[in-house]
């Protein structure tokens, strides 16, 4: 059994996934972790598929991108580089002000204090080919360093 208490730790979410299934985990929720459905999640600074309209948009450009033909990493990193703010009228209200809310509108949030530090993309193919692409940023915005990696699953995995 996992735990680990809010309390105990600052809040975060774990994704863990296998051929099978992929559990989600976060020490915010009631429960701690559990078995996903099939079908595209959101999950932003907050709980799975909180109802931000960041998070509804980014899911919806992600299913259009992943119905389409194949996708390239940059037609992701560019879904998660928009910093266009949603109108206020659609702001949440999470309790940090409306500068703030306007601020943590967009998917890619630019601040000297706070902000998104980095972009990664996961593709993995039905036969085991994967490539982990990461896109870090410094507080202005800017690209200060990418990663990438690519391996393959062992065959055994992939049985």
């Amino acid at each position: 059994e996992l735990s680990a208490s809010a309390d105990q730790y600052g809040g975060f979410n774990l994704l863990l996934a296998d051929e099978h299934a992929m559990v989600h985990g976060s020490n915010r929720s009631a429960e701690f972790s559990r078995v996903l459905p099939s079908g595209v999640h959101g999950l932003s600074n907050h709980l799975l598929n909180t109802p931000w309209p960041k998070l509804e948009l980014t899911r919806r450009r992600f299913e259009e991108l992943i119905g389409g033909d194949q996708p390239s990493g940059a037609a992701f990193f560019e879904m998660l580089a928009d910093r266009t703010p949603v109108p206020d009228d659609l702001l949440p209200d999470t309790g940090v002000g409306p500068e703030w809310e306007r601020l943590l509108s967009s998917p890619f949030i630019v601040s000297e204090r706070y902000g998104t530090r980095c972009s990664t993309v996961l593709l993995m193919d039905r036969d085991g080919r994967t490539e982990i692409r990461e896109r870090r940023f410094d507080s202005t915005g800017r690209i200060s360093g990418t990663s990438e990696f690519e391996f393959h699953a062992p065959e055994a995995m992939r049985a």
